[in-house]
């Protein structure tokens, strides 16, 4: 039989076993429920899951238009169970991006998504916007690249890229042209409404700068409804002599021409094959740009609408 002082001992050590002194900074040690500051270990999945079934609810909402949709169909619609949905839905009303017909009970936008895009449209800087699309359409040409806006009646650059080729007309930022007689310019004119192109017209003679000017009311009319129609615009030796320019309009998210952007090119640098792969090219730009300002193809364009405000224009 073992004595006392060899017990002793042994329940000593098995004491040392079971329970290690923690190191003095505490870091290894697992948080337990109820330790002052413990952190709740939450997976982070799990946030971005929520957000993102939200996300996904609005803008089944916001497809659903006007008559809005019901819980069981927004749920059915998303993937989701019923009692999710009706909780996501809850929030979002909450919060203002939804509202509940209080007859119905179907849900439907509310304000909070237009007050963001009000804020964006007041804050946004469209030439860092359309910048990495007008550098990819430069990158792939070469050749003078362009945005311009509609002010006081003309069209005025804001943003240009020179070409690095041989021969070219670079012309700089705060350029402005006519409207008449510039691809950029007809853009422009193309999303005015009836009455203000009408003004426009009535307001001073067409300029002839070169024989192939459009100088004649009439004819300017007929080249606005291909311009709408197309969706694109040219100016063939129009402005200058020896420069084609090819423009596109770039549209706000109520469907407004807000900008233009497109190519100035010498002429004997144009055929048919690379001018129809420019017009690609241009009105690709011009969509990708339009996107980003939240405009939705075929949601209303507004192409007999005025131009919203804007502080610049470019000529081609």
């Amino acid at each position: 039989m073992p004595d006392s002082e060899s017990v002793s001992r042994q329940s000593k050590n098995t004491r040392a076993r079971a329970a290690p002194a923690p190191p003095a900074d505490g870091r290894d040690l697992p948080p337990r429920a109820g330790r002052v500051g413990a952190p709740r270990r939450r997976p982070a999945a799990s946030v971005v899951q929520s957000l993102s079934r939200g996300l996904g609810l609005l803008e089944v909402v916001a497809g659903a238009g006007s008559a809005g949709v019901g819980v069981t169909a927004a749920s059915a619609a998303a993937g989701l169970k019923t009692s999710t949905a009706h909780h996501l839905l809850t929030s979002l009303v909450a919060h203002g991006y939804l509202e509940q017909h209080p007859q119905s009970g179907r849900y439907r936008l509310g304000s909070a998504p237009l007050l963001l895009a009000q804020r964006f449209m007041h804050s946004v800087d469209v030439v860092e916007l359309a910048r990495p699309s007008l550098e990819a359409l430069h990158a792939e040409f070469d050749e003078w690249t362009f945005l311009s806006v509609l002010q006081e009646e003309r069209s005025h650059a804001i943003f240009t890229l020179q070409s690095g080729r041989p021969l070219v007309l670079n012309s700089t930022v705060s350029a402005a042209g006519e409207l008449h007689c510039t691809s950029s310019g007809k853009v422009l004119l193309s999303g005015m409404d009836a009455g203000r192109v009408e003004a426009y017209l009535a307001s001073a003679p067409l300029t002839r700068h070169t024989p192939a000017t459009i100088a004649e009311p009439a004819a300017l009319r007929r080249e606005l409804a291909r311009v709408r129609e197309a969706g694109y615009a040219t100016n063939r030796a129009e402005d200058h002599e020896g420069l084609v320019g090819i423009a596109a309009p770039i549209r706000d998210a109520a469907g407004r021409v807000l900008a233009a952007c497109g190519l100035g090119v010498p002429t004997f640098r144009t055929t048919p094959e690379r001018e129809g792969a420019m017009v690609r090219a241009i009105r690709r730009c011009a969509a990708e740009v339009s996107l980003r300002l939240g405009y939705a193809p075929g949601a209303g364009d507004a192409q007999a609408t005025a131009p919203a405000a804007a502080t610049a224009a470019a000529t081609a």
